[in-house]
Parts: C-alpha cells; structure tokens; sequence
C-alpha cells in the first residue's frame, strides 16, 4: 500500500494554521493553488448536492463527486 502524500495533499497539509481570509487577495490567492484557478464557494459545493438530489443523477449508483477544483488529482 503506498501512503506516500501526493504533491497537492503536500500542500493541503502546508497550509494547516495559515488563514487565508486575513488576505484581502483571498480569492485571488486561493485561486492560485487551484489547478482549475477557480476559487469555489460554499454555493458550488452545494450545487454537487442539488445535483444528487435531483432526477438526472438517476444513473448514479455509487461513486464519489468531488468539488475541489482538481487538488485531489494524481499528477
């Protein structure tokens, strides 16, 4: 079993203790560690679950969705 970290839980775990809403660059900071550029809002994670909620996620059977704008991604 391999429990080597990948290079973006790497980073993940770099930021423990950093508080990124002290910034007023946040977004724009949080942005850039984001391999889509794209800072998600508590508003995009909740559009995964109007999705599952609804009837055209009836094919999904099982399975994981992840809203992380690509960090979970092995490069």
């Amino acid at each position: 079993m391999d429990l080597a970290l990948t290079e973006a839980q790497q980073e993940i775990a770099g930021l423990a203790g950093q508080r990124l809403d002290d910034s007023p660059n946040r977004e724009q900071e949080l942005a850039a560690r984001v391999p889509l550029g794209v800072a998600l809002s508590g508003q995009d994670h909740a559009w995964s679950y109007v999705f599952l909620a609804s009837d055209r996620s009836r094919g999904i059977t099982g399975g994981a969705i992840h809203s992380d704008g690509g960090m979970g991604v092995k490069t």
